[in-house]
């Protein structure tokens, strides 16, 4: 996944990174997620400060001659109403976060500069090759294949024991 720092400091260098490789990057999208990301923590920290606010403000009413009991009940609204709010700000917030991160997720990452630009990986080059690949008279198998032939591997058991994509070595 792509660090949203680096994206936020060299967003151009990013951009053209994903261009190289065939890959559009919503610049767009991804301020304005971040933007409403930014502005929901601003908020739940604003939230935050009125509600230290507010329980300082008993001992304000009870000054100004308020029964304690109403100055009591008067912070206690405003303390609910903040929770509220609160909870409601950090959930958008938590929304907001979770998106961003389900979409940094589709991102491929950048490549390095000497990486050639393409689409797919029959646009890279061979830097280099070590032997020759062997040729053989018959058709090779993969050590699936070979496993559960031979019978020293059984997926259909370790489908029961654990779920797919896993074996039992016999």
């Amino acid at each position: 996944m792509l660090d949203i720092k680096r994206i936020r400091k060299h967003t151009d260098e990013v951009v053209a990174g994903l261009a190289r490789k065939a890959y559009q990057f919503d610049i767009d999208a991804f301020k304005a997620l971040d933007a409403r990301r930014k502005e929901l923590d601003i908020n739940s920290q604003r939230l935050l400060a009125e509600r230290k606010q507010a329980s300082k403000k008993i001992g304000e009413l009870v000054k100004q001659g308020t029964p304690v009991e109403q100055a009591k009940q008067t912070v206690n609204d405003i303390l609910d109403r903040l929770a509220l709010e609160l909870d409601d700000t950090v959930a958008q917030s938590k929304a907001v976060q979770q998106q961003i991160d389900d979409w940094l997720l589709t991102i491929p990452n950048v490549p390095l500069d000497d990486v050639p630009a393409g689409s797919s990986e029959d646009d890279n080059l061979e830097l280099s090759r070590w032997g020759e690949p062997r040729q053989f008279d018959f058709t090779p198998l993969d050590h699936v294949d070979l496993g559960a032939a031979s019978g020293l591997l059984d997926f259909d058991v370790a489908a029961k024991i654990t779920g797919a994509r896993f074996n039992v070595m016999k």
